[in-house]
Parts: structure tokens; sequence; C-alpha cells
């Protein structure tokens, strides 16, 4: 089944401050094969619906959705599934799955203290 991965971001009115998260998309695309794009669920463009609904025209069936979200937010929780069922709605012989939200993760806890060893 051919596969998309999405990830997804809050976005920002601001262009450049969205640069992390194509930036963070351009890593990830160098670890898989599967094409990896990138949408927004607020203040700019492309959004979650956009990108599936243009894999779906692209031939894509099954969309691997991660929410680059640190914590459950209501983003998280509400708002990004509520979208995918509208979604599926139209397009229904298409799969979406989550990823699990970064979280609380000895990873990001590692991070963390390496930023603030920088400072210290």
């Amino acid at each position: 089944m051919k596969t998309m991965v999405v990830i997804l971001g809050h976005g920002s009115k601001v262009a450049e401050h969205n640069a992390g998260l194509q930036h963070v998309a351009g890593m990830v695309k160098t670890m898989t094969e599967l094409p990896v794009e990138t949408a927004y669920m607020d203040n700019c463009e492309p959004d979650l619906g956009t990108v599936i609904r243009g894999g779906a025209e692209a031939g894509y069936k099954r969309f691997v959705v991660m929410p680059l979200f640190l914590f459950k937010g209501t983003h998280v929780s509400q708002d990004v599934p509520r979208s995918v069922e509208i979604i599926k709605q139209d397009l229904q012989e298409i799969e979406v799955v989550f990823t699990r939200h970064l979280g609380a993760d000895p990873t990001i806890a590692q991070l963390v203290w390496d930023r603030v060893q920088e400072v210290i």
C-alpha cells in the first residue's frame, strides 16, 4: 500500500518560524524512502487536509501522521482526529494512522539537559 508520512506542526504566521518543521522533515527524509510531507494546524499552509487530499490524488492510500507536538493538548487530542474524520468522509478509501506525540520521553529530557548545559 502506498504510504506517505506527514509531519504535523502548529504553524506560525511568520514564515521563517516554520523553517524548523521543514528542517526536521528534511532530516526524516534522509532516514526513509517513503515520501515525507509537512502540514500545519494553524496560521499557514498547507493544512493536513490539503496534504492528505493531494497525496490521495497522487495514489497514496495510507497516511502516517506524526504530530510534532511536545505534549498532548487540544490539537493532538481533539483537533487532529476531528479534521481526519472530515477528510475521510470524502476519501473513504484511505487509511490514516497517528504516531504518538513527542511526550515526556527520556530522549526529550536528555535534550533539555543538553540545552541547559550549553549555557551553564
